[in-house]
Formats: structure tokens, C-alpha cells, sequence
């Protein structure tokens, strides 16, 4: 799971949430109104280079999805505007997990679309996602 720990870091680096409290990795609890997950899904074929035994770079394909309180679209809509534009920005650099914690050089952040409207649910709780297609090295 160190891409979504990597991510989650950079993510509260941009100052979208906290790590725990309200950025979850992998699911998305229900009694936190206001938050952020982040899923992992398959990405493209791993890369492979001349002359060298094993996988060079992986292509993980990672959705960020931010949920609002009841009847808030401009909150999250913000939120994931904020990250859209600070994990574009992410190339050729090493991203950590955050303290004592792994760190890997990601080559490519590339967003798949502009933020978009996810879903409602019951509750009225409005969720933008968007999707991110990443080249980085493997993960120690």
C-alpha cells in the first residue's frame, strides 16, 4: 500500500487533511462526514528495461475521492480541485510516506480527468473523485 500512503502524505502536504483523521486509504468510514479515501484499482503493465533482470517501473492506477457533509458540493469540490492541481505537479520526484516511513521516486502523476461529480448518497453527502495514472520506481 505504499502508493496510497505516498499520495496520502502529499496530499496533506497540500493541506486537504490529515492522515487518519480525515484521508483513509482503501475505504471510506461512515462516521466521518467530511474526508478524503484513496483506492487503489489496475493500472497499466509494468515496465521493464534493457538489460536489467525484473520490473523497472510500476503504472498504478489511483482514484482520490472526496466526500462533503450533507448538501456541501463546494467543499469538496475544492478539496479535490487542490489535490488535482498539486498531484499534476508531481514529476521526477521522490515522495515519502511520511515520517520513518518508505519513500519512492515517482517519475508521472498524471490526472485521467478534471475532478468530477462521483456520486450523491443518501445522505445527501456529495463525492468528487478523480483518477490518476502514475509511473514511479518500485517501492522499497
Amino acid at each position: 500500500m505504499s502508493v496510497l500512503n505516498e499520495l496520502a502524505a502529499k496530499l496533506a502536504a497540500l493541506g486537504v487533511g490529515t492522515v487518519g483523521t480525515d484521508i483513509f486509504l482503501g475505504a471510506m468510514p461512515e462516521d466521518v462526514a467530511a474526508c478524503c479515501a484513496l483506492y487503489e484499482y489496475g493500472g497499466s503493465a509494468p515496465e521493464f528495461a534493457l538489460g536489467a533482470p525484473g520490473v523497472a517501473f510500476e503504472n498504478p492506477s489511483v482514484q482520490v475521492v472526496f466526500r462533503g457533509t450533507p448538501h456541501d458540493y463546494a467543499g469538496p469540490r475544492a478539496k479535490a480541485e487542490t489535490a488535482y492541481r498539486g498531484l499534476a505537479a508531481v514529476e521526477a520526484t521522490a515522495l515519502s510516506a511520511g515520517a520513518g516511513g518508505t519513500s519512492s521516486f515517482y517519475h508521472t502523476v498524471h490526472p485521467m480527468q478534471s475532478p468530477f461529480l462521483l456520486r450523491r448518497d443518501e445522505s445527501e453527502r456529495v463525492y468528487i473523485a478523480t483518477n490518476y495514472a502514475i509511473t514511479k520506481e518500485l517501492s522499497a
